[in-house]
């Protein structure tokens, strides 16, 4: 299951806030692989004076919510500032084969920014 990741802005209100740039965006490894850690890193600016705090993961497999979980941020964020988010998980070897699409949302106090 060697499979490219491809970064793609999602529509919504965070993108007015969290301005991902999906070009600079990339992962560790580049390709999805089983039993091993992936490290997804966000690169963007912030469009405003922001606290981060939460870094929601929504993994879709066929269609359907397949896996959710939050992770707790700490992070000032000022208007303009480069901002690079990296997020490392376990792809488990039982997880099913095929396409999956993965939300990676940015959060301030339940607010999504990108």
């Amino acid at each position: 299951m060697d499979s490219p990741f491809v970064f793609t802005s999602c529509p919504g209100l965070h993108e007015e806030i969290y301005d991902i740039d999906d070009d600079y965006s990339y992962t560790e490894p580049e390709l999805a692989r089983k039993n091993i850690d992936i490290s997804l890193i966000l690169e963007g600016v912030m469009e405003e004076d922001v606290h981060v705090d939460l870094l929601r993961v929504e993994v879709y497999w066929n269609g359907n919510l397949f896996h959710t979980e939050g992770n707790k941020l700490d992070v000032d964020v000022e208007e303009q500032e480069p901002y690079e988010l990296k997020f490392t998980w376990f792809f488990p070897g039982f997880a099913p084969s095929g396409a999956y699409i993965t939300d990676l949302i940015v959060m301030s106090g339940g607010q999504e920014l990108g």
